[in-house]
């Protein structure tokens, strides 16, 4: 059972769990479930993406969300979704120590269609290779 509370933390079967501290991108792992939205817009950062971490999986979008928060996982990449799909995800993920946003770096919920989710200290490297000149088409 995966819970949190605002402020006091996310809990994988009662145990406080926490992101990784991965800090170098080539090192780390990405869960991803559903891309095709994201993909139409962001193929070529996500071929960077893809290319410059050291191992990638496929999960369902909750999966994902748990490898991060509790540090098997450094980077989530989800599909479109509504924000009922991801309000839960978004304190989850914070609770436990990460940033969750959208792909091009927006935090506020209302306007997330597609999420990523970082262990934070990855966060910007990810959005800014997602957002680069090369990287959107």
């Amino acid at each position: 059972l995966l819970t949190a509370i605002q402020n006091k933390g996310t809990f994988l079967n009662g145990k406080r769990i926490r992101v990784s501290n991965q800090k170098k991108l080539e090192k780390s792992h990405l869960s991803y479930n559903g891309i095709n939205y994201p993909l139409q817009k962001y193929t070529r950062g996500l071929k960077r993406l893809f290319s410059a971490v050291e191992s990638r999986s496929s999960l369902s979008w909750i999966e994902t969300i748990v490898h991060v928060c509790n540090g098997t996982a450094d980077i989530s990449l989800g599909g479109k979704g509504g924000i009922w799909e991801f309000a839960a995800a978004k304190i989850i993920v914070e609770e436990a120590g990460g940033i969750f946003t959208d792909y091009s770096g927006n935090p506020k919920f209302s306007q997330i269609r597609a999420p990523v989710a970082t262990n934070g200290l990855l966060h910007n490297e990810v959005i800014e290779i997602l957002n680069t000149l090369e990287g959107k088409l």
